[in-house]
């Protein structure tokens, strides 16, 4: 899938990588690297898909300012959707991508939209959709 790069980032440092993996205590996905190691936070859009990539800060302090470890605590913060919507891995769920309302962080309102960051890239429905049972 072909995205328009919105505003394109300085590229993630193995230093950054590395401490959201000793935070999280999660080796984040080889193709999610990837894309840190282009952009580290970057937005990307293809009509009707707007996407925010939290850069390696943003993932930590989000995680921190949204009190994940207090209501997901398995959730690992990695895009937001552009409506208040945060797309996310789960400890323990693989390669697999989420979604969660940033008013409802728990994993019992998650919902899986893809089986891989490219399938969630590749797809071209808005993230939100899913959430809300739109598709």
């Amino acid at each position: 899938m072909k995205y328009e790069i919105l505003n394109p980032a300085q590229p993630a440092s193995e230093k950054s990588i590395i401490e959201v993996e000793t935070i999280f205590n999660f080796v984040l996905l080889e193709k999610f690297n990837e894309i840190l190691r282009i952009n580290d936070g970057a937005t990307f859009w293809r009509s009707p898909k707007e996407i925010q990539f939290l850069g390696t800060k943003d993932m930590i302090s989000y995680y921190e300012c949204y009190e994940f470890s207090k209501y997901f605590p398995e959730a690992i913060p990695i895009v937001m959707d552009g409506n208040g919507n945060f797309i996310h891995f789960i400890q323990g769920q693989g390669d697999s991508v989420f979604i969660s309302s940033a008013g409802n962080l728990c994993m019992e309102d998650s919902v899986k939209i893809a089986e891989s960051i490219v399938e969630f890239l590749d797809d071209p429905i808005n993230p939100e959709e899913y959430l809300f049972g739109t598709t």
